[in-house]
């Protein structure tokens, strides 16, 4: 075993989330939105995980609930599966502050707006080269 930071780990290669191999998915298997597309990651970009605070955050990214003047609804989907993740956020960039918002050229409306669709049938904004 070796020591790392006060805790016994077993020996084993260091592995990153960003060295998975296609073929073998997982829980956090970062390459299906590279494969497929995702909400900020275009078809063959590159490797991300997307996580969401609560239950029903996750479950509204992935359109399996829709929020309706009544409330939520399930419309018919595939399964999914909800996974529950304890850990320790790092260097995070606050979208959310106009300042780093006018620094990476983008604004609320384009980061919350409809992303599937682009008017011209090019990439999103939030998907295309700056």
């Amino acid at each position: 075993m070796e020591q790392g930071r006060g805790a016994a780990v077993p020996d084993r290669p260091a592995t990153r989330l960003t060295t998975w191999e296609p073929a073998a998915p997982s829980v956090l298997w970062p390459a299906a939105a590279k494969l497929h597309g995702a909400r900020f990651t275009p078809k063959g970009g590159f490797d991300t995980a997307y996580l969401a605070s609560d239950a029903i955050t996750a479950m509204m990214e992935v359109k399996a609930v829709l929020a309706g003047p009544r409330g939520l609804l399930s419309p018919p989907t595939d399964p999914w599966v909800l996974v529950s993740i304890t850990g320790v956020v790092h260097g995070v960039l606050d979208l959310t502050d106009p300042k780093v918002q006018a620094d990476l050229g983008t604004s609320t409306a384009e980061l919350t707006g409809a992303w599937a669709y682009s008017p011209g049938g090019g990439p999103p904004p939030t998907q295309g080269p700056r």
